[in-house]
């Protein structure tokens, strides 16, 4: 604390000289009473303001370039697909930026859902249904399995997460059976390791699926 020898007083905090007399003061500095208030961080909320705010703009610019050119610019609708998928993507993030399992299952369904709208309306090559999916698939397991281990959680906190992508994985039966599938190896495979993961999960594991769902849907 410092001290005015001349007016005989203690001051607290640093001060260059008495606030009274303006003489010198002794003694060692001290914090100030007063707490230093901490850089405010950019809130999420304005996050949010600021991608949608980007996203609407990027529409208006492609609407005003597509009349200028009279509607002929074919990769206006992929570039519009494609910010919304980003935009949904940043939404969930942060919407869920507690979960990291549940951010990364539910972009990753995003992107695999673009992918199927993009090969829709560029004539329906089936490259989505024939790479992007099964890829899709098997990487969210193991991304899945990978995040849990990393994070140090217990199997039943995620393991409703790999069964629920095990299961939706089946649906690539759908495009094999009627045809829309021009390769079906990968897809089979994905089928295959998913489904055997399926059987290993309900035999080995079923009281922490049933925990699992319990929890997820509040039973």
């Amino acid at each position: 604390m410092q001290y005015c020898p001349k007016c005989r007083i203690s001051i607290k905090g640093d001060k260059s000289g008495c606030p009274l007399c303006g003489g010198r003061l002794t003694g060692e500095p001290e914090p100030g009473g007063f707490p230093v208030l901490e850089k405010r961080r950019v809130s999420h909320m304005s996050i949010v303001k600021a991608a949608t705010f980007c996203a609407l703009s990027s529409f208006i610019i492609m609407l005003a370039l597509e009349i200028l050119y009279g509607f002929t610019l074919a990769w206006v609708p992929f570039a519009v697909l494609g910010v919304l998928i980003a935009w949904g993507d940043l939404m969930v993030g942060v919407y869920y930026r507690n979960n990291l399992i549940k951010t990364f299952t539910i972009e990753t369904y995003l992107v695999m859902a673009g992918c199927l709208l993009i090969d829709s309306l560029t004539g329906w090559r089936g490259w989505s249904v024939a790479f992007v999916l099964p890829i899709g698939f098997v990487f969210l397991v193991l991304m899945t399995i990978s995040i849990g281990k990393g994070a140090s959680l217990r199997l039943e906190e995620y393991v409703i997460y790999l069964f629920v992508t095990s299961v939706l994985s089946l649906l690539q039966i759908i495009p094999v059976l009627t045809g829309a599938n021009p390769v079906i190896l990968p897809a089979v495979l994905s089928m295959t390791i998913l489904l055997i993961m399926v059987c290993a999960g309900v035999i080995f594991r079923f009281r922490d699926l049933v925990s699992a769902a319990e929890k997820l849907f509040n039973l």
